[in-house]
């Protein structure tokens, strides 16, 4: 009530809306009605509305002598810093979370168990022809390492499972724009398509078509309800913008979380405005474009064209006769215009109608961040984000253990509408920012510990349990990226996870990663692409460590088949004296001198003894090829395909396609491969 009377006598010195002063007024009123008192305090303290209205009078005249306590800003201003001020939110957000979480909808549960047993692609992206990809075996879906070097199509994957799943690409549902990735493949004209087989045996089918005001939309738009509430994707710039964007935009990343109808989709609001900048600039091309070829048929410059009032100054004096558009056309001036002038007269008038329009749009646009708009979603991120401090401290510090972190909190709405704050507590108590503090290793941690918290808090309200990391790794550093990915295998034991790669020592690293955590993967790998075909696969089945050798068996030269065996029988050798932890004499550098007679005498007695002997019988071989041995060239076929037999058996005796190399006790944990 104090306030609103300040409103009010402030009103009538300043222009202000009546209706505002109205509404000002109905409150009051309504509160004087019902026996209530205004309370003043701080610099107007005991204050009444005649008082009020005389301190308005002399503040408008110019006398600042109003007899108000004086204060200076330096014992106004809160001592402690901005960081200190957010722990203390995050600590009443917290406890206000409770009560908050009442608001949230009871989301539908009942396809939180879906996942994903392939992908089939035609004609979408850089997939011209028909392209599939399984994520299953044996009927059951599976977590997945996608393998393929840059360029071979591994995002066009990720893109049309995303597609499929919840109908748009990159998060975003613009498909049209002339600066970002097209969902058309260059290389054919067939209606991009995507169809997904779910773990129900349900099928998605999703395709790209024009609405009925000629954008491109995904059809249907309906999604399925356990990918409704939240991006099933999380790519390497979500990674690089979390902590360094503004804590509005920051906060805006989150508005395609946790819709606030449970119905539907929720969507980010730059998706308008990036959708019609990109109109814009495109039109801007035919603009130009437009201008060129008119000025060429009027024989000006285009720069006479180059703007909406030029260009009709200029098509009035020299096509219309003076006369205005209007006036032009009612008297039938176009039947005597060429027909060629006509026509790009007409193009770049419609062009400059649709920058105008466009224009206005963004315009309006601009209040997308607009908080009242996005009220209700905020009040159901509000207690969601509350309690992802405490998972996010708990995850960072059991990755990095020995930090003095003591807790991270995320603070969302406080620094403004819509905004999302990162504070760090250390463990002497101080409070600070990730950005003062930590190295850009850490600062890629805590975005991706934020994210796959949030992503968790989705599963519980009803979304399916599929997550996929499409090169959020690769760059991070080495020892942060092997750490949050055993964090990940641990919390997520239950998930498919597709996890995309584009080295290899990462890609097997990642494989023993899963194999130590008892997590099933599939290996695809993307071999190559092709623009007129797409990606292309190593067919099903394919041993990788066995298939150079097994490829060059047929065609290659002999010593070339000995030196690929040989080249494998040493990787055997390594790889057994590690799994199986036998003692190998020192060296500076082992090679295969050293290895291959421990290996031996480990497996005399077994089921790979006899496959031992045939490779030891052959064994020179490879010294003769793996060194510049002119004896080399003289080796037959039949000794080269004996010697590379020998070592494909021996490898089928002591590795498992699924666990790995076999460990000391002599038997894969499927039981599959047993010495």
């Amino acid at each position: 009530m104090a306030a609103a009377i300040v409103a009010i006598e402030v009103s009538h010195r300043v222009r202000c809306p009546k209706k505002l002063r109205g509404l000002a007024g109905n409150f009051l009123a309504e509160h004087e009605n019902a026996g209530s008192q205004p309370v003043f305090d701080g610099v107007l303290a005991k204050c009444t509305r005649e008082r009020v209205r005389e301190l308005v009078h002399a503040a408008a005249r110019g006398l600042y002598d109003t007899d108000l306590p004086p204060q200076t800003w330096d014992e106004q201003q809160d001592p402690r810093s901005a960081a200190d001020l957010l722990a203390a939110a995050a600590n009443r957000q917290v406890s206000e979370a409770a009560r908050l979480i009442s608001s949230t909808p009871e989301y539908d549960l009942s396809e939180s168990s879906l996942r994903l047993l392939s992908i089939e692609l035609n004609g979408f992206r850089g997939s011209p022809k028909q392209a599939k990809v399984s994520f299953e075996e044996g009927g059951v879906a599976k977590s997945t390492i996608l393998f393929g070097e840059n360029g071979v199509g591994k995002s066009t994957i990720v893109d049309a499972i995303e597609f499929a799943l919840q109908g748009r690409v990159g998060r975003s549902s613009n498909f049209e724009s002339p600066v970002g990735s097209s969902v058309k493949s260059f290389a054919d004209d067939a209606v991009p398509e995507v169809v997904a087989v779910l773990s129900d045996g349900s099928k998605v089918v999703r395709r790209i078509t024009s609405s009925a005001v000629g954008h491109l939309v995904a059809e249907p738009e309906s999604v399925s309800t356990g990918f409704r509430l939240a991006p099933i994707t999380l790519n390497r710039n979500d990674i690089l913008r979390f902590l360094d964007t503004d804590a509005m935009e920051r906060g805006s990343m989150l508005l395609d979380y946790f819709p606030s109808e449970a119905g539907r989709l929720a969507t980010r609001p730059q998706d308008e405005i990036h959708r019609l900048t990109a109109e814009q600039a495109e039109l801007r091309i035919r603009r130009t474009s437009a201008a060129n070829r008119l000025g060429e048929l009027l024989e000006c410059s285009p720069f006479e064209l180059a703007d909406r009032n030029r260009f009709l100054k200029t098509i009035r004096d020299t096509v219309m006769g003076g006369r205005s558009w209007k006036t032009f056309e009612e008297q039938r001036g176009w039947s005597d215009v060429d027909p060629d002038l006509a026509h790009a007269v007409k193009e770049l008038a419609g062009i400059y109608n649709q920058l105008t329009v466009s224009k206005r749009r963004i315009e309006a646009a601009g209040d997308v961040l607009n908080p009242v708009a996005h009220a209700k979603q905020t009040r159901i991120l509000r207690p969601i984000l509350a309690d992802i401090g405490s998972v996010l401290s708990q995850a960072f510090k059991q990755i990095m253990r020995g930090y003095p972190v003591d807790r991270i909190d995320v603070v969302f709405a406080e620094s403004g509408p819509l905004s999302l704050d990162v504070v760090v507590r250390l463990a002497n108590g101080r409070n600070c920012f990730p950005q003062q503090l930590f190295s850009e290793a850490y600062k890629d941690l805590i975005a991706l510990l934020f994210f796959t918290s949030v992503v968790q808090k989705a599963s519980e309200r009803g979304q399916a349990k599929l997550l996929i990391l499409d090169d959020v790794l690769q760059s991070v550093d080495a020892t942060v990226r092997h750490a949050f990915m055993a964090y990940a295998l641990e919390t997520f034991y239950d998930w498919q996870l597709i996890v995309t790669a584009h080295d290899r020592l990462w890609r097997d690293q990642l494989r023993e990663l899963f194999r130590a955590h008892n997590h099933a993967v599939l290996t695809p790998e993307i071999r190559d692409w092709d623009f007129d075909t797409g990606p292309i696969f190593d067919p099903p089945g394919v041993d990788r460590v066995k298939k150079d050798v097994e490829l060059i068996m047929d065609v290659g030269e002999p010593r070339s088949v000995a030196a690929a065996a040989g080249q494998l029988l040493e990787l055997a050798c390594d790889r057994l004296t590690l799994s199986m932890r036998l003692e190998v004499p020192r060296q500076e550098k082992y090679t295969l001198g050293e290895l291959w007679p421990v290996v031996r005498k480990r497996l005399e007695g077994t089921t790979a003894e006899s496959a031992a002997q045939r490779v030891a019988a052959h064994n020179f071989l490879r010294n003769l090829t793996v060194h510049p041995d002119p004896r080399s060239w003289g080796l037959t076929r039949a000794d080269a395909r004996a010697f590379a037999k020998a070592v494909l058996d021996l490898v089928d005796h002591v590795r498992c396609t699924s666990c790995g190399w076999l460990p000391r006790m002599g038997s894969c944990r499927c039981g599959a491969v047993t010495l």
